[in-house]
């Protein structure tokens, strides 16, 4: 494994890396006469999928302040990267920085800083600049253009992680949105109606019940499958616990993620039965040679697509079961995208199951975070790769997103799910950090 440099930083090299970075990424060439704005903007975009050194994100700071704090968390980062993870000491002294500059702190920094601090492996740290972002969204809501589009998407869930439903519920009144443009209003205030009514809070146009909309002809062959039904939706982490038993007892439907055929399942779940499988945004070529391998589709009652045109490849082939999550939002998280448990979690809320548990999902705390039998490959990620997935996949908007669903008794939990829930945010990062801190290369 590389290991990240320690040279000193200069803007002239930054300048360098940033014009190869916006090179690849858009096929242009970028001189450092251009406007720094446009170089941040491909810098954020490239962060977002984790494929940019906590090193190269300097020029994202926009006063002396933010270009100290973000020195502090590469120097830590690249100490942690080489297997010195930091001094109890060097952490408080980066979380005490933080919460001394808050006046120079913006929320769109502080979201590239919790986003490379989990790059780094500084998972605390990037709990704590959550917390403050939170505090800083709380404490501007009614300062006339600061609550923007994603601004007030992040608002609700510092509500909603306070569990303060009632303030999360009014942000859904006609008016209480009134500081964003027009355009952006309407989209938001659906928004968020939608993730009160998930999460059964009442709302503006909600009686705590999430409502479809427009269905297609699947949707409403999956509702009447669904509807009052008790369901086991069964995760990828690797276990041993052998839940056959109970599911094959008290659940009526079995869903799992990315079934590819139960001979890649653990021994002791093979003899489950399958009904649903969600799919995420695998290639389709990659999707289609499997298929042809094993015609894992057969024997279930449904396929859940996020993507519109495996659906209409799927119909060609004459798969007719075959349905997108449409109700599902790209994003309905505050940072990050939504992992697969979670989707399945929030579009199952559409259709009114009477009852919803979840087995083996340990939210990551484990050396293999997925069976290997899961997606090829995804069993063995090394540390780095799997780092890029928690930036994509954000862990603190995930688990709050299902230890909201948890708290509010919207679904139960295996032993271990339990475990993990129980923990709380910064506990669960905690734990995550020192999961990771067993996995540096030493």
């Amino acid at each position: 494994m590389s290991k990240a440099t320690h040279g000193k930083v200069t803007m002239k090299n930054l300048r360098s890396k940033l014009a190869a970075v916006w090179h690849k990424a858009t096929g242009k060439s970028h001189s450092a006469s251009n406007e720094r704005y446009n170089v941040q903007k491909i810098v954020h975009k490239q962060l977002e999928s984790g494929s940019i050194c906590a090193d190269e994100l300097l020029p994202v700071a926009d006063n002396k302040q933010q270009e100290v704090l973000l020195r502090m968390i590469c120097e830590a980062g690249n100490k942690h990267n080489e297997g010195q993870p930091p001094s109890s000491s060097t952490v408080e002294k980066i979380k005490s920085y933080i919460a001394e500059n808050m006046q120079h702190m913006t929320t769109e920094f502080l979201d590239r800083i919790e986003q490379i601090s989990m790059m780094s492996g500084l998972f605390t740290i990037a709990y704590e600049a959550r917390e403050k972002n939170e505090e800083l969204l709380l404490l501007h809501a009614d300062t006339e253009g600061f609550l923007t589009n994603r601004n007030a998407r992040k608002l609700f869930w510092a509500y909603i992680n306070r569990d303060e439903d009632a303030a999360a519920g009014e942000m859904s009144r006609k008016g209480a949105l009134k500081n964003i443009s027009i355009q952006n209003r309407v989209g938001t205030a659906r928004h968020i109606r939608a993730l009160c009514a998930v999460l059964g809070i009442n709302s503006e146009n909600s009686n705590g019940k999430a409502n479809t909309g427009k269905q297609s002809r699947e949707d409403t062959m999956f509702a009447d499958f669904v509807r009052g039904k008790s369901i086991a939706v069964i995760g990828p982490s690797s276990s041993e616990v052998d839940i056959s038993k109970e599911v094959g007892k008290d659940f009526d439907i079995v869903i799992r993620c990315s079934f590819f055929g139960s001979e890649n399942l653990p021994p002791v779940q093979q003899s489950l039965p399958m009904h649903i499988s969600y799919y995420g945004g695998i290639d389709w070529n990659i999707f289609h040679a499997r298929l042809k391998e094993n015609n894992f589709l057969t024997g279930l009652d449904f396929a859940v697509l996020s993507r519109s045109e495996q659906k209409a490849n799927l119909s060609r082939l004459g798969y007719t079961t075959v349905r997108v999550s449409t109700h599902v939002p790209v994003q309905f998280l505050p940072l990050g995208k939504n992992n697969m448990i979670q989707v399945i979690l929030h579009d199952l809320s559409f259709y009114e199951p009477v009852r919803i548990k979840v087995f083996s999902c340990n939210l990551f705390l484990s050396k293999t975070p997925y069976d290997k039998g899961y997606m090829t490959g995804y069993g063995n990620r090394d540390k780095l790769m799997q780092r890029r997935t928690y930036v994509k996949h954000n862990p603190i908007s995930n688990y709050n997103y299902m230890r909201a669903l948890y708290k509010r008794g919207l679904i139960e939990a295996d032993e271990r799910l339990t475990e993990v829930l129980q923990l709380g945010t910064a506990e669960y990062m905690r734990e995550l950090e020192a999961q990771d801190e067993r996995s540096v290369e030493k």
